[in-house]
Parts: structure tokens; sequence; C-alpha cells
């Protein structure tokens, strides 16, 4: 009879650790979801970020162009006409 009631709470205890790793695993499951939205969301704001850099070195160019045109026709007023 007792060695009848060791192996009732062996079993017991092997239901329990495996209904524990069962739960261990479906945290780990959503864990794992939860990085690969925050992935999947990082992502998608580099993207943003990419678009808007590129964006603003193109607005810098067009900045840039007018200014030195700007210049040459200050120059060529002072300096091309004789």
């Amino acid at each position: 009879a007792d060695e009848e009631q060791q192996d009732g709470s062996r079993c017991a205890d092997g239901v329990d650790g495996i209904a524990r790793l069962v739960k261990e695993n479906s945290d780990l499951v959503k864990l794992l979801e939860e990085r690969d939205k925050f992935i999947e969301l990082s992502g998608a704001e580099l993207q943003n970020l990419r678009l808007a850099n590129w964006q603003l070195a193109q607005a810098n160019s067009q900045m840039l162009a007018e200014l030195n045109l700007g210049k040459n026709r200050v120059s060529w007023c002072f300096f091309g006409q004789s």
C-alpha cells in the first residue's frame, strides 16, 4: 500500500511538472510573438526614418543648388559687367 501511494504521488508530481512545462512553453511563445511584433514595428519605423532622411537630403541639395545659383548671380552682377 505504501508503494502504491508513492507511485500515485510520483504520478501526480509528473502531471504537475508537465502542466508547468506546458504553461512555461505557452508563456515563451507569447513572448516570442511580442518580440517579433516589436521587431516588425521597429523595421517599419526604420523605413519611415530612411524615407524622411532621403527627403531631407533632397531638400538640402535643392537649397544648396539655389544658394550657389544666387552666389553666381551676385558674382556676375558685381564682376561680370565691365
